[in-house]
This record gives structure tokens, C-alpha cells and sequence, in this order.
């Protein structure tokens, strides 16, 4: 009678353990869905946030990286989202030894003043500690872009999965990583003005 009841309550624990579990994924799923919706499109590039991004790179690296391409490939297939995956892409992974990662083809890139596809090996974003600006004011095209969907797969299987933890930073540390870019083009010929105004945009709340 005893042994009954011991594996009764066994039972019932691995029931308990199994709901909490997926109650847990529910959870996380809505949270991680949520978050991503806030991101802003950067093609509207006068709106563009650094932190939301970062926010978002967060979660999905916390939820691994099988889970995290999945709701990377949910928000590919849509295409209010699309602009926004090409940035977590390249955020998300890197490139594999002696190989490269490739930027997306979206056109040709307007860069930021007096700078070059060389210049920005993460286009359409550079990373200054934990920092993604954006350096992409827009694209000309002849044709169609590449769809975010065929990017993330081509990321998913020729690059590798950036175990560099993105942190939510506070407004001097990102106050600091701007002055690290600005004093890093400065030596190559410096910024226009505008150019360092919209930087220090997208870094405000």
C-alpha cells in the first residue's frame, strides 16, 4: 500500500514538474514575442533604438540556440519584421573560422559620410561594445532584396552562434561607445555632423 502511494506521488510530482514545465516555454514564448515586436524597422531609420535591440538579442540568446531560431524564423516569415531579422542575424551569429559572414543583399548601401562597404564588416550595423548602431541610412536596388527568411537559413548554416552574452547597458556605458566610434572615424577623417547627431539618437530612450 505504501509502495502505491509513493509512486501515486511520483506521479503526480513528474505531472506538476511537466506542466510547470511547459507553463515555463508558454511563458518565455510570449515574453520573447512580445519583446520582438517592439523593434523597430530600420529602414525608418530616424526611428531606429540600439536598446531595443539588445533587449531582444538577449532573450534569444538566453533561450539557446535551437529555441531562438525558431522564433527567428517565425518573425522572418513575416514580413512587418523583416528589416528587423537581418539586424538580430547579424548580431546573433559570426562568422566561421577562415570563412566569411556575408552582409544581406539588400542593395546598394548610403553609408555613413565619407565611409565605405570596408569600413563596416557587420552592414548594416557596426558593434561597438555591445553597442549595434546602425550606419546604414538606406539602399538603392535594380531588383528585389534578399528575403530575411533565406538570410537567416544561409546564417543558420554557414556561421556560427555568437556565445558573446549581449548585456543591457547603462546610458554611460553607451555614452562611452559612441565616443569610442566617433574617435575611431575621427582618425580616418571624421563624421558630418548629422551623422554624429543620428548616432547619439540611437542611443536614447
Amino acid at each position: 500500500m505504501k509502495a502505491k502511494r509513493l509512486a501515486l506521488l511520483a506521479l503526480v510530482a513528474a505531472a506538476a514538474f511537466v506542466w510547470l514545465w511547459h507553463s515555463r516555454d508558454a511563458a518565455e514564448a510570449q515574453n520573447i514575442e512580445a519583446t520582438l515586436k517592439t523593434l523597430p524597422k530600420f529602414y525608418n531609420v530616424r526611428d531606429y533604438r540600439a536598446e531595443p535591440y539588445i533587449r531582444a538579442a538577449r532573450a534569444l540568446q538566453d533561450m539557446g540556440q535551437e529555441k531562438a531560431c525558431e522564433e527567428l524564423r517565425k518573425l522572418a516569415k513575416t514580413y512587418q519584421f523583416e528589416d528587423q531579422v537581418f539586424i538580430l542575424c547579424r548580431m546573433l551569429f559570426t562568422a566561421k573560422a577562415n570563412q566569411e559572414f556575408r552582409s544581406p543583399a539588400l542593395g546598394q548601401p548610403h553609408f555613413l559620410d565619407g565611409t565605405k562597404f570596408t569600413d563596416w564588416p557587420l552592414t548594416p550595423i557596426t558593434i561597438v561594445d555591445g553597442v549595434p548602431f546602425l550606419i546604414v541610412y538606406g539602399y538603392s536596388l535594380n531588383g528585389k532584396p534578399e528575403r530575411a527568411d533565406g538570410y537567416l537559413e544561409d546564417c543558420i548554416k554557414n556561421c556560427d552562434w555568437n556565445r558573446t552574452q549581449f548585456q543591457m547597458l547603462n546610458q554611460q556605458v553607451k555614452l562611452n561607445a559612441l565616443k569610442k566610434l566617433l574617435a575611431a572615424r575621427e582618425e580616418k577623417g571624421g563624421l558630418g555632423e548629422g551623422d554624429a547627431v543620428w548616432l547619439a539618437n540611437q542611443i536614447t530612450k
